[in-house]
């Protein structure tokens, strides 16, 4: 299971926000989210969160825009 969070918080859907899932095989699945159009308010910390029967991992990034 594939889950996005937003500083500590799981990302609701929003019309701008689209999570993608795609398996690539029996043991791995890509995931993508896409920000369109990304605005101020989107900023922040996030993380993707991959957890099953073999434990957890997570992957941080910081998105920061200028206009």
């Amino acid at each position: 299971m594939i889950k996005w969070y937003k500083e500590g918080a799981e990302m609701q859907p929003k019309p701008n926000v689209h999570y993608y899932e795609k398996p690539l095989s029996k043991n791995k699945i890509w995931s993508k989210l896409e920000i369109d159009p990304a605005t101020m308010g989107d900023q922040g910390i996030y993380a993707c969160v991959a957890n099953n029967q073999y434990g957890v991992m997570a992957k941080n990034f910081k998105a920061e825009y200028t206009y």
